[in-house]
């Protein structure tokens, strides 16, 4: 019996321990659910929105098609135009910026993607395969540069709309456009620009606390889990780079690193070309510099792209990297818009369209043209341009500007940057508005 009484004490003991252990395990699950429920719906919730986002995404699109039929010809830059539209509303409100709207096309809601349609061989360039067999413009590049225009014209304070249209004159949005004269990038940067940049960012905190707010507001979208479930659904080849401080603009070079890259995706596809590596090289070299190569090495250019967006595309302080692309180049714009333009000893008070039209001029050709432009102009074309009102600052350039620098010799070259000047503004007012306003 003291047996039996001892064994039921033993029990019921182990009964109220089991009895404290389930209590204690009650209220551990509830503490954890109260630390975690927040987390956990922020990482469910855009499921459940999922289909309504998509769908709203889906009716702005078809309602893009209604205002312009031509995208219907354009089957493959429909994945790219309805993330531009989810990036439109993720950063702003009905086209505009969240916070503020320096263009009056965005104070009118007049969506940003609108400026794309201008130009009608961008449609191309995302549908057409060049020799790779791939678009010529990459649907992601495409995306990443339109994301990263819209972020850096709210931290910078510029024109997006200006600015978008700067980057389709420079380079058609492509990551890997390199021009003749060795500028890089979608905002086809120069070692001069880099340099330049680097030089203002030493000079002044301000600037790098805008560069610091740029990389953070991109770091925040792209690393947003509910943007990535959306950018996915959108967008499925989307690749969502990868954002860190942006410490420099590397010039994205041929290095040993992409070759060995660019080897190993050939030895898959085309192992034949493999035997000649010092002609690889030069190939790689060429296609580096913006040159084309002979047909039949197709291949060499599809692997060479893969190998460059991997290397230096998707990582932040090379030039072919878009969201770095994107912020020297607004930098380098903002301060050519900002830029003390004289005359001698004057200093031309001039209005805000002037000196954005005169930053787009320098951002070709560098300040110098702009001043050389300046001191050939007569006194009354240089009181001409402290006066004139936004609508009639093109019609300026071709009629006074333009005959005066032809009437002196410099006919092509001059020729040339007021057809490049002329493209950027005009697409920039595509809306029926002035943008340099």
């Amino acid at each position: 019996m003291k047996v039996w009484f001892g064994d039921l004490t033993m029990f019921s003991l182990f009964i109220g321990r089991r009895a404290v252990s389930v209590r204690r395990s009650w209220v551990l699950l509830f503490v954890l659910g109260c630390l975690f429920a927040g987390p956990v719906q922020a990482a469910l919730g855009p499921l459940a929105n999922l289909p309504s986002v998509v769908e709203s995404v889906d009716e702005s699109y078809r309602r893009l098609l209604s205002e312009a039929p031509v995208l219907r010809s354009f089957e493959d830059a429909a994945p790219v135009f309805r993330t531009m539209l989810y990036l439109e509303a993720v950063l702003g409100k009905n086209g505009r910026m969240s916070e503020r709207a320096h263009a009056p096309a965005a104070k009118k809601g007049i969506p940003l993607h609108r400026y794309l349609l201008w130009h009608d061989d961008l449609l191309g360039l995302l549908s057409e395969a060049g020799s790779s067999g791939k678009t010529i413009l990459s649907g992601s590049d495409a995306v990443r540069t339109y994301a990263a225009v819209l972020v850096a014209a709210e931290a910078f304070e510029l024109p997006p709309e200006l600015l978008l249209c700067l980057f389709l004159q420079e380079s058609r949005l492509r990551s890997q456009a390199v021009s003749p004269t060795g500028a890089e990038g979608v905002g086809q940067l120069t070692k001069i620009g880099i340099h330049q940049v680097e030089q203002l960012l030493e000079r002044s905190d301000a600037r790098s606390d805008r560069l610091f707010r740029y990389e953070e507001k991109l770091r925040d979208l792209y690393s947003d889990p509910g943007n990535r479930i959306l950018f996915h659904a959108i967008f499925p080849d989307f690749r969502i780079p990868r954002i860190e401080r942006i410490n420099g603009a590397e010039r994205s070079g041929v290095s040993e690193q992409l070759l060995r890259r660019v080897f190993l995706l050939l030895s898959h596809d085309a192992p034949d070309l493999l035997a000649d590596r010092v002609k690889l090289r030069q190939l790689c070299q060429r296609l580096r510099q913006g040159k084309s190569i002979a047909p039949r090495y197709g291949k060499v250019v599809k692997a060479y792209r893969i190998a460059a967006e991997e290397t230096y595309g998707q990582r932040t302080g090379y030039t072919f990297n878009p969201e770095t692309n994107v912020a020297y180049s607004a930098l380098l714009f903002r301060y050519y818009v900002r830029y003390p333009w004289k005359v001698g000893e004057r200093r031309l008070k001039l209005p805000r369209p002037v000196r954005r039209g005169l930053a787009v001029l320098a951002y070709n050709q560098g300040p110098g043209t702009v001043l050389r432009i300046l001191g050939r102009l007569s006194s009354g074309n240089l009181q001409g341009l402290e006066t004139v009102r936004p609508r009639e600052w093109l019609d300026l350039f071709s009629q006074q500007i333009l005959p005066e620098l032809m009437s002196r010799g410099s006919g092509p070259r001059s020729t040339q940057l007021y057809l490049h000047f002329k493209a950027v503004m005009e697409c920039a007012a595509a809306s029926g508005d002035n943008a340099g306003a």
